[in-house]
């Protein structure tokens, strides 16, 4: 639609809104990290990677919109599109702060998160228009023969002869097909992340951890996308 009088007096291109979804799944990966302890409190630094491989599909969206341009003509477009996000993989970079209590540890943790997306966005992209002057003026005549041609755009074919035909809503064999639209690629996003959890020691060197963690990455193309996990794990301490 760039350049065109369609786009100028409707805005085609900002008219489509993908909603949101939410998918729920599993994930792995591992963590590791250097801690330092001073009495109860516990400090530290810790990077993690998940593999996680869930796809999030908007719901299909559709508009339509028609005007009449400065100059007289007519113009209307049909739009209908969707999206869809993958995250394949992510990892965080995090600082640590716990507190002691026997052989637990809740503690609290923030950072920052770099992740790989998968993005597709589909859509269908029909637009039309005609000189509305010269048709109504065309109307206005008995005498067929005077009528002037009327320029028009997007139609399969102008039959202002035919008693069925309607420029203002026509049917489907009426205009040309639309243009269906679709990209796909991969980007690399960057977010912060945030989160809380418990650590329990069942020895000196083995550790188990439940934790909540919660990753927003930035906008990317006009995606947007945030994650919530609830995990368990294990580790061995050196």
């Amino acid at each position: 639609m760039r350049a065109t009088r369609i786009e100028q007096d409707l805005g085609a291109s900002t008219l489509l809104h993908a909603g949101d979804t939410r998918r729920d799944g599993a994930s792995f990966g591992a963590f590791a990290g250097v801690n330092y302890q001073f009495d109860e409190t516990v400090i530290g630094v810790e990077f993690d990677y998940t593999h996680f491989g869930v796809t999030g599909r908007a719901p299909h969206d559709a508009i339509g919109r028609s005007t009449v341009g400065s100059n007289g003509f007519f113009r209307a477009v049909n739009l209908d599109g969707d999206a869809s996000t993958r995250i394949n993989d992510y990892a965080t970079v995090r600082a640590r702060f716990g507190y002691t209590v026997g052989d637990f540890m809740p503690y609290v943790t923030g950072g920052f998160a770099i992740g790989r997306a998968q993005i597709t966005d589909r859509a269908s992209v029909q637009g039309y228009e005609f000189d509305q002057a010269a048709y109504r003026s065309n109307q206005a005549l008995a005498d067929a023969a005077r009528r002037v041609p009327v320029v028009n755009v997007g139609y399969r074919q102008f039959d202002p002869g035919n008693p069925a035909f309607n420029p203002y809503s026509p049917e489907a064999g009426q205009l040309l097909a639309p243009i269906v639209v679709t990209r796909s690629k991969e980007k690399i996003v960057g977010g912060v992340a945030a989160g809380a959890g418990l650590e329990y020691a069942i020895t000196p060197n083995l550790l188990l951890r439940a934790e909540y963690q919660y990753v927003l990455f930035n906008d990317f193309d006009g995606h947007k996308l945030n994650l919530n996990t609830v995990r368990g794990g294990a580790a061995v301490k050196f």
